[in-house]
C-alpha cells in the first residue's frame, strides 16, 4: 500500500507530496487510491509521462496554442495565415479555416507557447462556443461568413454547391435568431 505523508491543513501549493509503494506490494498490483478529492484539488500536477486507463475532463475540446496577429475573442473562427501563424477568418466559405478560439480546452497542447492574447488556444475538435450568424437547427453545418471571426449557418441547398473543406463544424443547439451570438458547435466534424 502506498504511504502518503500526512499534510497539515495549512499546506501550501509549493509544498511537495511524496508517494511511495511498500516493497511487498509488487509492481503489478492495482492500487485504488485518490490523489485529492472533489473538495481538495491540486492546482497542478507535474510529471514527465502520464500512464493510465482513462481521463475525465469538465471541458470538451482539444485545442492548441498558435501565435496570432491580433487579439481574438472566444468563439472567433481562424485560418492559418497572416504575419504570424493564425488570423481571424474574414472570407466567406474559406477552405483554409483551421478552428475556433477556445476559452477552456479539455486538452491544451503547446500550453507554454504564450498567453491567450499572444497565442490563443484554437479548438481543433470537440464542443466549443462559436460566434455564429443566422438561423439554424441542431446538426446544421457552419462555414465562415465573411464577417471577421464569425461563422454562418449553411442551408441544406447550399451544401451541394460548396467545398466540404470550408465546413468548420455543426450546430449542437438550435439557433433561433439571426444576430451574431455564441452558439455551441461541434468543431472539426463535417
Amino acid at each position: 500500500m502506498p504511504i502518503i505523508h500526512n499534510l497539515p491543513y495549512n499546506t501550501t501549493q509549493t509544498d511537495d507530496l511524496y508517494l511511495r509503494r511498500d516493497a511487498d506490494s509488487g509492481p503489478n498490483r492495482d492500487i485504488s487510491y485518490n490523489l485529492g478529492s472533489p473538495g481538495l484539488r491540486w492546482a497542478n500536477i507535474y510529471a514527465v509521462n502520464f500512464v493510465g486507463l482513462s481521463t475525465h475532463t469538465q471541458y470538451a475540446d482539444v485545442a492548441e496554442r498558435f501565435a496570432c496577429n491580433e487579439i481574438m475573442s472566444v468563439g472567433d473562427i481562424v485560418i492559418l495565415g497572416g504575419e504570424k501563424e493564425i488570423m481571424q477568418c474574414s472570407t466567406p466559405y474559406d477552405t483554409n479555416v483551421l478552428g475556433i478560439v477556445s476559452e477552456s480546452p479539455a486538452l491544451g497542447m503547446n500550453s507554454e507557447a504564450g498567453t491567450n492574447e499572444t497565442h490563443p488556444f484554437i479548438a481543433l475538435s470537440g464542443r466549443v462556443p462559436c460566434r455564429t450568424f443566422g438561423i439554424g437547427k441542431k446538426g446544421q453545418r457552419i462555414v465562415s461568413s465573411g464577417i471577421p471571426g464569425v461563422a454562418e449557418v449553411v442551408s441544406d441547398q447550399e451544401l451541394t454547391t460548396i467545398s466540404p473543406y470550408c465546413i468548420i463544424g455543426r450546430l449542437l443547439e438550435d439557433k433561433t435568431d439571426v444576430e451574431i451570438k455564441l452558439t455551441m458547435v461541434l468543431v472539426g466534424v463535417k
